[in-house]
């Protein structure tokens, strides 16, 4: 089987074809999440080492810039932008006709403020 060729594209997305299996599986999905009971998981994550870094890094920004401060919040936004750019195919949008992937860019230059 080939790959779908793109329908449509930006700097910003992809639109990436439905395969007739994509369409049925995509369909039988949202049917599933519309009409049949389901549920949510959660997980407790120990932060306590994230804790200990930011204190470090708020302790060394604290000498160079009085009001620059790391929230908990800036550690889980980098975490979800590299795990975006480990695993690209999350970052999709069901668009009913085609699959819009969204273009990561690269964090490599990225800083948290």
């Amino acid at each position: 089987m080939s790959t779908p060729q793109p329908a449509a594209s930006s700097s910003e997305y992809t639109d990436i074809p439905l395969t007739n299996m994509r369409r049925t599986i995509g369909l039988r999905l949202t049917e599933a999440k519309r009409d049949r009971p389901h549920y949510y998981l959660t997980v407790d994550i120990d932060m306590g080492k994230v804790l200990k870094l930011r204190e470090v890094f708020n302790k060394a920004l604290a000498e160079k810039d009085k009001g620059a401060k790391l929230s908990v919040n800036d550690f889980i936004v980098k975490a979800v932008g590299l795990a975006l750019a480990d695993v690209p195919e999350a970052n999709t949008s069901w668009m009913g006709e085609y699959i819009r992937q969204y273009v990561f860019h690269s964090l490599k230059n990225c800083r948290i403020y």
